[in-house]
């Protein structure tokens, strides 16, 4: 394998069983592809010693960089270190520094079982390379494989997003600079497509594109064509794809919202039904989110829209709580009673029961409601799970408030 090229393991029966979502992945790609690597292959593996091992054991061969995340705290499914170890035909040793670091942590245990575990962290691959734990307990560790490096990060985003960075810095002259194009409303498919005769003649630009449950990223990074190249290359991308982009400089979609809403010196207000609250989470998660939003209202249950929010009992009747005029009459509801100049509605079927064939599991009415009227759009995400429904169905929603905030068609 040609060197920069890439191999990323996310580990964690939670994770192929769908019980949790890989963030760490799209995490990680993205930091590598903005210095100019390619990643070529992304794995995700469940808390299984040979399946791991054997996985190690053929990537390292033939990557220059295998990044692993996750198995590598105190339990009994931790079993990244060891599989590590197995595949490059290493032993395990104590190292006595990061031993010391843990003592705090095991000294709180009173079972000295559950001691012996939090001191199995400080269980370093010998030869390799110590990143100290900076937001938790267990240190990344760097060793030296036959094509390269295999670099083991812990699996909490925030435990491991510090400890990537600090091994990033190593490679901070790779590339000259690199532009990361985040969209939401096209496929990774769609954005590919769109990109790549845009950039047909730029042999100096590197193109990645990398999809996460949330959004897509066109990564666009100079490999030799100078700085004004790439902002030229860019400029023509961006243009090319449109009103999807969102950012350009590495914001959230929520971000992006509150800060136009901020600028414009708007109020924004949610109603929600099957997203409990979360758009209003992500919109309040960013600082500064005060200046823009006013409140939510989470209405599960049809009474809740009916008192709160006014939607009519014969809606509800007539058309049911999944349905384009429930979702305008919750909008229009919510800016009303909390008095904002935007509000946005969800409601939907996140599953895995409740579905109909009419009104199949993954069906989610969208309203905005400004002083121009009330707009309702529909989301279909068949065999989706309830957890990437939703998840979805806040990003729609956020996407929606940008485009309201805008002035762009919102259908």
């Amino acid at each position: 394998m040609s060197p920069g090229h890439v191999a990323i393991v996310t580990i964690g029966t939670e994770l192929v069983e769908g019980i949790r979502v890989d963030a760490n992945g799209p995490s990680v790609a993205r930091a590598l592809s903005r210095l100019g690597f390619s990643v070529d292959e992304k794995t995700t593996v469940g808390d299984d010693l040979p399946v791991l091992t054997a996985l190690f054991r053929d990537l390292t061969a033939r990557y220059e960089l295998v990044v692993s995340t996750g198995g590598l705290g105190p339990t009994h499914d931790d079993i990244t270190r060891q599989a590590a170890a197995d595949a490059l035909g290493l032993d395990m040793q104590v190292d006595d520094e990061a031993r010391e670091l843990l003592r705090p942590f095991a000294e709180r245990a009173h079972d000295p079982r559950i001691r012996d575990e939090i001191y199995q962290q400080a269980l370093v691959i010998r030869g390799a390379e110590l990143i100290r734990a900076i937001a938790g307990t267990a240190p990344a560790q760097c060793v030296a494989t036959a094509a390269g490096h295999l670099l083991i990060l812990p699996g909490p985003p925030g435990e491991m997003q510090p400890l990537l960075d600090v091994f990033l810095r190593r490679y901070a002259t790779r590339c000259t600079t690199s532009v990361d194009l985040s969209c939401f409303g096209a496929t990774e498919s769609r954005v590919q497509h769109i990109v790549q005769p845009l950039i047909a003649d730029e042999p100096q630009v590197l193109f990645t594109v990398l999809a996460s449950p949330r959004e897509v990223h066109a990564i666009l990074v100079d490999v030799g064509c100078g700085t004004a190249r790439l902002e030229e290359v860019s400029a023509r991308v961006r243009a090319g794809l449109g009103d999807i982009v969102f950012s350009e400089t590495g914001e959230q979609l929520a971000e992006v919202v509150d800060k136009l809403a901020i600028e414009q010196g708007l109020t924004i207000a949610t109603a929600e039904s099957c997203t409990g609250g979360l758009v209003a989470g992500a919109l309040t998660s960013m600082p500064g989110s005060s200046d823009a939003v006013l409140g939510g209202i989470v209405s599960y249950a049809n009474e809740v829209k009916v008192h709160q929010l006014g939607v009519s009992a014969r809606t509800l009747d007539t058309y049911g709580a999944v349905s384009s005029q429930c979702a305008c009459e919750m909008a229009q509801g919510a800016r009303e009673r909390l008095g904002s100049d935007l509000a946005v509605s969800v409601t939907g079927i996140a599953g895995p029961g409740g579905g109909t064939p009419e009104k199949p599991v993954g069906t989610v009415w969208f309203a905005v409601a400004t002083s121009a009227g009330v707009t309702s759009v529909l989301s279909l995400r068949g065999g989706a799970t309830r957890t990437d429904i939703r998840v979805h169905s806040v990003s729609v929603a956020l996407d929606l408030l940008r485009r309201a905030l805008l002035g762009l068609p919102l259908e």
